[in-house]
């Protein structure tokens, strides 16, 4: 269990990153300017799994997951 900036350098079989919704990501209170920030953390996260990455959320999809909308496989969990 780690914070997507503490994993930076790392690799891993399985990546999970949580809080992928949009009241959680980009961070609440971010400057819109500045949103690219939390964009970049996201792909180091993501890239830094060698053969699966999930990426949870609650409610609504973060606006990076829908501009990711056509590479991702979208699961629904009831």
């Amino acid at each position: 269990v780690s914070t997507m900036s503490d994993i930076k350098g790392f690799e891993f079989s399985m990546v999970i990153v949580i809080g992928c919704g949009a009241s959680s990501l980009p961070s609440p209170g971010t400057p819109r300017k500045e949103g690219w920030r939390d964009a970049l953390r996201l792909y180091v996260a993501m890239t830094r799994a060698r053969d699966e990455v999930r990426l949870l959320y609650s409610g609504e999809s973060s606006e990076f997951l829908t501009t990711m909308n056509e590479h991702l496989l979208w699961e629904e969990l009831e």
